[in-house]
This record gives structure tokens, sequence and C-alpha cells, in this order.
């Protein structure tokens, strides 16, 4: 996992400043898994520390630090630990920092050879070509997307700690729903590219017991994280996530054998770590969930919807991932009990809906609506992913069948769609909406399509409740966004930005929490483009604040790229392009029509045209 760290010190003549030169001082320490911090050896120009606790597993870390200065009396001196730099014009500091962790079951690697070809790889290197190159690799990625949701105004060029506070600042101030979404895309570059994937903090985090354990939380956070990276095009930030399932993969073959006596296949459940622990942990509302890498497999699934021409990818990584999960959920559904479901329906046992308890003192049941829809979606992409590749008829005809067993949606007596097989009284206020998964991510449910499903939604929305924290806020405005309502989704993306936002736009979930940014900005692109169930939607929830707007670079499902521009709410045009060469139907209003696109094709679009 290496890391290199540029800051670049000028001195500024201009009064008030010091006219005599540049002064500062740095500790390097580093931390073990035990939060022992050890200072290094202080040398001068060129600072190495290398730390090996005693815990095993655990890794060994190795940081160099090297500083350029220059002017005619600039000096270095170290001691104590203290690298002190005086009477300098300017100063260049290289901080490298790499462990022997390569995977979690090999912790052989040479973190100070890391080190060193790190630093070797910038040696000589200036300032501004290390700028430079470090400007061309982020912008490959960010530049693929431009969006606008409002003219900028004097307030646009205030700090955003006085823009997302302003009275009413959200209905005045629109370009700050664009540069939310944008600083979601930076974010996602910045903390998922050759590294584990972002987790609850990103990639850094000040403590060294952080909340929840800065894992990878899988009952909703870390699939957040990755909703945003194939709309808004930062699609291979998701490889770190790709490497995590593999490692999950082989780890959960053994839980599986050892938890549920299942010897094909492989499972884990709510959270897991840098060493892929998959076994339950903690309670049971939480930690007894064995569905959670199904929920995991529709982000797989999504990667090749956003991209049909990986199908070398399908065959290698995610087939693979999928089948064996399918092996083990085939071995692990029981029929339910007859005497409260005749229908002899297949259902998870234990089961849970994520975090939420029936009562006061228990939360596990059988056959809960999020599994079933999990279950559903994951045997349908296995079967699609079996015949794209001609592979695994038994399976697939396992599958079929199966699924013809799964428990349907159910309708409570309230009109909500039930939480659970049986209608339990346990609608209430709650950050967790998970029985609606299949609205969002999911696609199950579709306004378009059902809409008796659509409106039980809408009351269990409002049955939960607003949420009091960033991620569940940025849930409900992708709910809404699926419901193609604009007006709530705009309204669950004020209370984010106004009430559950830190000053810098940090999304905020009692501590910082990045999920919330990540499902903010992947809520704005749902308002502008939606494209499941095959069909790409234009504008299906512009609220009436964003009157007029433009985005360039939003991906479709099926592999295409728009760019789009409405004024007076009204779409001005939709230029579509195939990057794949299929047939595209396009929506606008009550009115749909289909495209058929070469590969590198395009075609132009108004309103008039439907």
């Amino acid at each position: 996992m290496p890391h290199a760290c540029f800051r670049h010190f000028q001195y500024d003549t201009t009064p008030p400043f010091w006219t005599s030169g540049l002064y500062f001082g740095i500790r390097l320490a580093s931390t073990d898994r035990t939060g022992q911090a050890t200072s290094p050896p202080s040398q001068r120009q060129d600072f190495p520390l290398t730390r090996i606790p005693s815990t095993i597993p655990s890794t060994i870390s190795t940081t160099r630090a090297v500083v350029t200065v220059a002017g005619p009396t600039a000096r270095i001196s170290g001691s104590n630990g203290q690298l002190s730099v005086t009477s300098a014009d300017e100063a260049l500091l290289v901080l490298a920092i790499d462990t022997n962790y390569i995977r979690y079951d090999d912790i052989t690697g040479d973190p100070q050879g890391k080190v060193q070809s790190t630093l070797s790889a910038v040696a000589g290197k200036t300032w501004d070509e290390m700028l430079n190159t470090h400007l061309s690799d982020y912008q490959s990625l960010f530049n693929r997307v431009q969006i606008s949701l409002g003219t900028p105004t004097s307030t646009s060029f205030l700090p955003t700690d006085q823009r997302k506070d302003l009275p009413n600042g959200a209905d005045a101030d629109q370009d700050l729903f664009s540069l939310y979404t944008q600083f979601g895309r930076y974010l996602g570059i910045a903390s998922s590219r050759n590294t584990e994937p972002s987790n609850l903090q990103g990639l850094w985090n000040a403590a060294t017991s952080p909340g929840w354990g800065s894992k990878h939380t899988l009952n909703i956070n870390q699939q957040m994280n990755s909703w945003l990276c194939e709309p808004l095009n930062i699609a291979e930030t998701l490889d770190p996530l790709w490497n995590l399932l593999m490692d999950m993969a082989e780890r959960g073959t053994t839980t599986a054998a050892e938890e549920y006596n299942i010897q094909r296949g492989w499972v884990a459940h709510h959270n897991i770590g840098l060493w892929r622990d998959s076994a339950p942990i903690d309670g049971a509302q939480w930690g007894m969930w064995p569905l959670a890498p199904a929920w995991l497999m529709q982000n797989v699934w999504e990667h090749w919807a956003f991209d049909p021409s990986l199908t070398d990818w399908v065959s290698e990584v995610a087939y693979p991932l999928m089948k064996g999960l399918c092996e083990f959920y085939l071995d692990f559904l029981v029929v339910a009990p007859s005497d409260v479901e005749p229908e002899q329906y297949l259902v998870t046992n234990p089961s849970m809906s994520p975090e939420h308890t029936i009562t006061s003192n228990f939360a596990l049941t059988y056959g809960s609506t999020i599994d079933n829809a999990l279950l559903k979606d994951l045997f349908n992409h296995t079967i699609g992913f079996a015949s794209l590749l001609g592979v695994d008829t038994d399976l697939v005809s396992n599958l079929t069948s199966t699924m013809s067993r799964l428990m349907p949606i159910r309708i409570g007596s309230l009109g909500q769609i039930q939480e659970y097989a049986r209608d339990y009284n346990a609608n209430g206020p709650f950050n967790h909406v998970s029985q609606l998964y299949p609205l969002f991510p999911g696609s199950q449910i579709d306004p378009r399509f059902n809409t008796t499903l659509a409106n039980a939604a809408r009351v269990t929305l409002q049955e939960r409740g607003d949420s009091d924290n960033g991620w569940p806020t940025a849930w409900r405005a992708n709910f809404f966004a699926r419901l193609l309502d604009g007006e709530k989704a705009y309204y669950y993306m004020q209370r984010l930005l106004q009430l559950f936002s830190y000053d810098n736009l940090w999304s905020i979930n009692d501590i910082y929490q990045i999920d919330g940014n990540f499902g903010g900005a992947n809520a704005v692109a749902e308002m502008i483009l939606q494209s499941h169930n095959g069909e790409i939607h234009l504008l299906p929830a512009i609220p009436s604040s964003w009157k007029q707007g433009s985005v360039k670079g939003l991906r479709a499902r099926g592999g295409f790229t728009l760019d789009i521009d409405w004024s007076g709410g009204t779409l001005t045009s939709a230029t579509i392009t195939s990057t794949s060469g299929t047939v595209a139907r396009v929506r606008y209003g009550s009115n749909a029509i289909d495209l058929t696109l070469q590969k590198g094709g395009s075609h132009t679009l108004s309103a008039s045209d439907f």
C-alpha cells in the first residue's frame, strides 16, 4: 500500500511575512496496531523509520522523508526525531510510507524496498513536475464529467461553511449541489485507487481506534460508497472492491463450512476488515446477516451493465463470485413453516433486516424482504452471466426453479412494503429502510411499471420518517429520485447539505463518515438520468429549483454516455454516445423511442423528438 506525499513550502517576501527566511520543524512518528508511537533516529535530509510491532499478525511500517531546500543560507538539521529547516527560501518535503502488507494472508513484503522505489521514482523531479504528473493522473478521471445546476452567483465564491448555512441557501445557491456532486467524485478518486476500497472514513482517519473500526460495513455503507462510480464515470475506482470480494470469497469458503456446515460456495457477514474475517461479529441485529455479500453482487452486476464489453472480467471475476454465492444460498435456503406459509416458500433462516429489531429484545426471523429481493437479483444476474458465457446449464435450471419459490414482496396492513415475512408492527422511525432495497439500489419496484408497489414504497418512507444522519438522508434522496419525485429528492438533498454536512461538506453520521457524500452525489445523478429496467430516462426527477442545467459525461447502463442540457425545466438537448454498439430505448416524460447506434456513434435528441 504505497503512498507518497509531496508538500511544497515557498517563502513569500511580501509584508507582513518574515524577511529572514522560512523556518519549520517536522517530527516523524509511527503508530503500530497497539497505538504506541515511536520517533525515528534523526538524520539530515533523509529520514528513515522502521517499526516492528510485537503483535501477530501485524505489519512492519517504514517511513522515509527527503527534504530539499533552496536559499543561500538554508540549513537542515536533525536531533531527537526533529527535522528542522532554517533560513530557507523554499523547501520540498517528500514523504513515503509503506508496509510489508501484500494481502490478507501475505505480509512478506519489503517495506524499505517499496519506500525506496517510491522515492526513486520522484528523485530529481521538481515540485512542478510532480504536480503536473499528479494532475494528469487525477484529471484523466475527474474531467470526464461536468455539471451545472444553476448560474453561479456571488454566493458561489464564498467558502463552503458560509454557502451551506445561508438562510434558504440551498434555494438561492443551486450551484452548491454541483460542487457537492463533484466533491463526491473527488473523494472517490482520492480514496480508492491501488489501495484498499474506501471504508467508512474513506482512506485515512485521525484515530488509532476509529468509529466502527473504520472497516468495510456491508449492510448498506460499502455498497453506498460504490453507487456513484458507474453513473458518474469513475468506474476504475472500483478495482480495489473487486480485489476485496475475491479475498472474501477465499476466506468465506471456510466460514460457510465452519459456521453453516455448507461444503460448497462461500459467505460473509455484515463487517469485514483488512484480514478478511468473514464470520458473524457483535450483536445479532447486525452481525447475523449472511446476505451481505449478495448485496455486493448487485454492485458487481452494475459494473457489467454499464459496460457490456467486459466479458473477460465477467468470466474471470464476476461470475465465479456469483456462482459461489449461489451455491451457498441454494444449500442455505429452507422451506418456510407450513403453519404460517402454506405456499411452501424457500426462505433464509436465520434472517434479519439490517440493524432493525422486531421488538426490543429480538431481531432474528425468517425470510426478510431484503433477503428475498437480494436472492432474486443474485439468481437473475447469475443466470444472465451464465447465459452470456454459455456455461452451467444445470445451475441455471436450479436457480430458475428455486427463484420461483422465493417469497414475493408483500404489502402490510398500513399499505407499506412489509419488512418481514409477517406483518410485524415494526414500522416507526429508523435510519435503515432495507425493505426498499428493491426500489433502490435494486429495481424490482418501478413506478413506471407497478404503481401498487411504488405507492406502498411511499407509505413505507412516510412511516420510517426522516433520518438523523448523513447516509440515511442520502439514501432517501435516491429513493425519491427512483419514485420520480424530484421535489422530495431535493428536500433530502437540502437536509443532507444543511443538517448533515460539516463545513467542508464531509458527511456526518455522528462523526465523519464518507458514505453520505457518495450517496448524495449519486442521488443528483439519479435525478438527472436513470437507466435501469431497459430504458434511459432523461430528467426523471428534476426539481423545480433546478430550472436550467447541464451535465456532460454521465454514463447509462447498456454502454452509453450522455450530455444533457435543459432550460425552464424542459429538455433542450441530449446527446447519446454508444460505447458498445447496442440499441438504446430513451424515455422523456411519458414517451420513449428506440435508437440504434454503432459503437462510437452519437445521436442528439430534443424534447420535440418525443
